[in-house]
């Protein structure tokens, strides 16, 4: 739909639609999210010496437990304060920040940012999760959608420097991540069944023995002699269908 000057519309954004639209920026990337992941953070990467130093920041929140979540890794976070050191630029920290925001020339996009750790990535489509907006482009390039808010964000963050990252990695070194698809399944395994537990008391019935009375055996004329003796009879054999075992084999 038509908003004045810019173009709006509700998309399925992925990894590989972000990737594309950072190979195209020619002018201008602002990142904001919880995290990155390391594909979509080495396609920015690559992009920043060619569009210059100044032209771009990255906004995440660098907690572990936004890796622990799934909503990026911290080779990623790496990777982007590795180069930002390197164009004399930093990345930044902002405690708490959930909501995904790119913009590329004159292209933004507000998104919501998947947690693997609960919902995998899903080919089926269309899954909205996305709205861009496409602004006509000005002689001086000058139109850029919130700019002020990006401004806004970007003072409110903290610079985040090599020390930290560490920090982060360590603390994910000694309470890493779940693996994702694991606790994918899980979580539906758990919300469709329920477990029971029950006990089967007296199930070896094969390892049932009964008395029998000394005076039944034979063995002594004597009431003496027979109270000395006793002995024990199964009560069924071993191989019977009755015993248990076919029960206790599943």
């Amino acid at each position: 739909m038509n908003t004045g000057d810019s173009r709006a519309e509700v998309i399925s954004l992925d990894d590989s639609q972000l990737i594309e639209l950072l190979r195209t920026a020619q002018r201008k990337i602002f990142f904001a999210g919880p995290g990155m992941s390391l594909p979509v953070a080495q396609a920015l990467c690559e992009q920043w010496p060619e569009i210059g130093a100044e032209s771009v920041s990255v906004l995440l929140d660098i907690d572990p437990e936004t890796c622990r979540l799934g909503y990026g890794s911290i080779d990623a976070v790496s990777l982007l304060n590795e180069v930002a050191l390197k164009m004399g630029r930093a990345i930044h920290h902002r405690p708490g920040m959930r909501i995904g925001l790119l913009i590329c020339d004159e292209t933004t996009i507000v998104f919501s940012p998947l947690p693997l750790l609960i919902e995998s990535e899903s080919n089926q489509f269309p899954r909205p999760n996305g709205v861009r907006f496409d602004a006509l482009p000005t002689a001086d390039h000058s139109s850029i959608p919130l700019e002020r808010e990006v401004e806004d964000l970007i003072q409110g963050g903290d610079r985040v420097g090599t020390d930290q990252v560490e920090q982060v990695r360590n603390d994910l070194a000694e309470n890493p991540p779940l693996k994702f698809d694991l606790a994918q399944r899980v979580r539906v395994f758990n919300a469709r069944f329920e477990f029971v537990d029950f006990e089967l008391t007296g199930l070896s019935i094969s390892r049932k023995r009964a008395a029998i009375p000394s005076d039944l055996m034979g063995l002594a004329k004597d009431r003496k002699t027979q109270n000395l003796l006793h002995g024990t009879i199964n009560l069924i054999p071993e191989d019977s269908e009755l015993s248990g075992e076919r029960i206790i084999e599943y």
